[in-house]
């Protein structure tokens, strides 16, 4: 679920930027960034994903493998984001935001570094236990506070990051998104498209008529 509404959270973010950017071609980010930013969100939430249907218990390395291509791309798509939320100043959003997200990111910077560092000396601990005793740790084990702390650093990279999208809340407020209308407009005799229309229309009914042409000869011998 959480997933889902990640990639939808993701989607939109693009759309405003894509409308930004033909607004704006000189002065907001390009679109070949936007989509770079925009595949590497949805890589996060892909691993999002797989993370929480493949448990630590039952599938460990697809489970971490997930987990660290969730936080690694969701840390760098909210760097792009930080970029960007300074670039559309004051259209989009204020600077009071910009600087709201460049200090959350700051911080996901300083939790992932301190986790991937607990989590080496974590390893160490757990080198000789299985994947149960790991789950039902109790203080009398060695490493209880190493665990601590790496769960600690883990629910705090999860927190920012809700606390970052919540961040998007006053300009999605002022998003609208509808169905486009489509009108059928009526072009020339001569126009490019009635001509190909009429060359794709010749293509078809060609081997019609050859194959009548040529029954009606075999008829007649």
């Amino acid at each position: 679920m959480i997933s889902s509404h990640a990639f939808l959270l993701i989607y939109i973010r693009h759309c405003q930027l894509i409308e930004y950017t033909r607004c704006r071609p000189k002065t907001g980010p390009q679109k070949l960034n936007i989509y770079v930013s925009t595949t590497i969100g949805y890589i996060s939430c892909m691993g999002l994903f797989f993370d929480a249907n493949f448990q630590e218990t039952s599938q460990k390395e697809v489970h971490m493998f997930s987990a660290k291509t969730c936080i690694y791309s969701s840390i760098i798509y909210y760097t792009f984001q930080t970029v960007y939320s300074y670039w559309t100043v004051p259209e989009l959003n204020s600077i009071a935001v910009f600087y709201c997200r460049a200090g959350i990111t700051f911080f996901n910077y300083v939790f992932i570094m301190i986790a991937l560092t607990v989590r080496e000396q974590l390893s160490f601990y757990i080198m000789n236990h299985s994947v149960e005793d790991y789950m039902h740790w109790s203080p009398d084990v060695p490493g209880w506070p190493v665990k601590v702390m790496s769960c600690a650093m883990e629910w705090l990279i999860v927190l920012s990051f809700q606390l970052y999208m919540l961040t998007y809340y006053p300009e999605f407020k002022r998003v609208q998104m509808g169905i486009p209308s489509i009108q059928p407009i009526e072009l020339e005799q001569d126009s490019p498209m009635l001509i190909s229309f009429a060359f794709i229309r010749h293509s078809f009914r060609y081997p019609a008529h050859r194959k009548t042409h040529t029954t009606k000869e075999s008829s007649v011998t």
